[in-house]
């Protein structure tokens, strides 16, 4: 099975890095197609051009849409809506004639980096790097 992810974060994300982990933890077998659209402001407002793009150019059999509630960068004393995140995505979907059954919405309560803590070698795996040679020892 093909899936596509639909993230407000950047191209090199912890968001990205997060849900393709724990889709391969999931089910190694799924492959996963991700489309990172850098806030939530820019996943509402462009989320059914990417919904589109994964069902049609890359032939994902599903879709997640997935967003965090209180993102970090969000102004002080904010109180974000479920409800209201979910409707504007859902007439953005609408007003693009997507009814696809297979496009799933995720909220995120808390950042999404805070999955992470549920198994303790996660954050070990995605913050070890291999060790560089350096070019001055000889």
């Amino acid at each position: 099975m093909k899936v596509g992810l639909i993230l407000e974060c950047g191209p090199q994300g912890a968001d990205k890095a997060v849900c393709e982990y724990l889709t391969n933890l999931l089910n190694p077998e799924i492959e996963v197609v991700s489309l990172t659209l850098d806030n939530k402001p820019g996943l509402i407002e462009n989320c059914a051009d990417a919904v589109a793009t994964l069902f049609e150019l890359e032939g994902c059999d599903r879709v997640v849409i997935v967003w965090d509630l209180y993102p970090a960068w969000r102004k002080a004393g904010e109180r974000p809506c479920r409800k209201q995140d979910r409707d504007q995505i859902l007439e953005k979907l609408s007003n693009a004639g997507i009814t696809n059954p297979n496009v799933f919405l995720v909220c995120i309560e808390e950042e999404l980096e805070a999955w992470l803590l549920w198994e303790p070698q996660a954050i070990s795996i995605f913050l070890s790097k291999p060790h560089r040679k350096s070019r001055f020892i000889k």
